[in-house]
């Protein structure tokens, strides 16, 4: 055996400095040290006051040690016993490429997390301001997004707070409060999260849905949920690019608030007086009169 695994070095230090274990240097006997290292070494022999080691590892060099400070002078306290138990074990686990693939995503998550948390990110143990659902919604929103260090660090969130990823919502929930959206509720549309509740967008910013690019001053567009009459151009919080003026937007505002026409632009009422219908009828008198005119000459 040239070195020893983790979970060797682990129970040697474990039988040195927590179980007490005691030991008095004999010819075939390993040891390592209290360094953060898996070097091994053994006892060759002892043998008049001599203490002979040699490295297990590539050398064949002999190393003599006075017996008396062996474990106790210089670099002797140092040294561990590694018990034959301890040897015989079978290969740690820590060694599997499972175990070292772990580790190693283990610290690029630690690191991703590091991250976020410069970034000013974090509260997500803290059940009362954080959901499980809204944990679970990152997490769906992350598999799409593609980085499998964000997914498993919302995964783990969830298991150290002992809960299970949610279900996805119904379609008719609200993304933000969870809340279900009934018919007449004033919503608007996020370009990532789709229809919600419109109070629960207030603050945020007004960006193109073709783009994603924020629109300065711009004005989200609500709408009534359930509203099936509303053409699709205006099913979603347009843009002021999507009507001809701010005069027509705001128009398109008010037909909303009030609840009550069915169609989109609402129709334009128009009074047919006595003396306009009098105009149409001599107009097409002339034109017809002139068509008779042209044909007899």
């Amino acid at each position: 055996m040239a070195k020893l695994t983790y979970k060797q070095k682990l129970d040697a230090l474990s039988y040195r400095f927590y179980q007490a274990g005691q030991w008095t240097p004999k010819a075939g006997d390993f040891y390592t040290t209290s360094r953060a290292d898996l070097e091994l070494y053994q006892v060759v022999s002892v043998e008049n006051g001599v203490v002979r080691t040699r490295y297990t590892e590539g050398s064949d060099t002999i190393s003599e040690w006075p017996e008396t400070g062996f474990l106790t002078e210089g670099f002797g306290p140092r040294r561990v016993f590694v018990p034959e138990w301890v040897i015989a074990a079978q290969p740690s686990s820590f060694d599997h490429p499972d175990d070292i693939a772990v580790d190693g995503f283990f610290a690029a998550m630690k690191a991703k997390l590091a991250k976020k948390r410069d970034d000013g990110r974090g509260g997500w143990e803290n059940k009362d301001e954080c959901s499980a659902e809204f944990l679970s919604q990152l997490l769906r929103e992350h598999v799409e997004k593609g980085d499998p260090i964000d997914v498993a660090n919302f995964c783990m969130m969830l298991q150290q707070r002992g809960e299970r990823i949610a279900p996805l919502p119904p379609a008719d929930q609200c993304p933000i409060c969870l809340k279900a959206l009934l018919s007449n509720d004033i919503c608007a549309t996020d370009i990532e999260m789709g229809t919600c509740h419109a109070a629960c967008l207030e603050g945020s910013p007004v960006v193109s849905l073709e783009t994603g690019e924020p629109i300065p001053d711009g004005k989200v567009t609500t709408f009534r949920f359930g509203e099936d009459t509303l053409p699709p151009s205006h099913q979603t919080a347009a843009p002021l690019g999507e009507f001809r003026d701010e005069a027509e937007l705001n128009e398109f505002h008010a037909w909303i608030e009030a609840g009550k026409p069915k169609v989109w632009p609402p129709a334009k009422e128009t009074a047919v007086g006595d003396d306009a219908v009098k105009d149409a009828v001599a107009i097409l008198q002339t034109a017809v009169t002139g068509n008779c005119d042209r044909k007899n000459r």
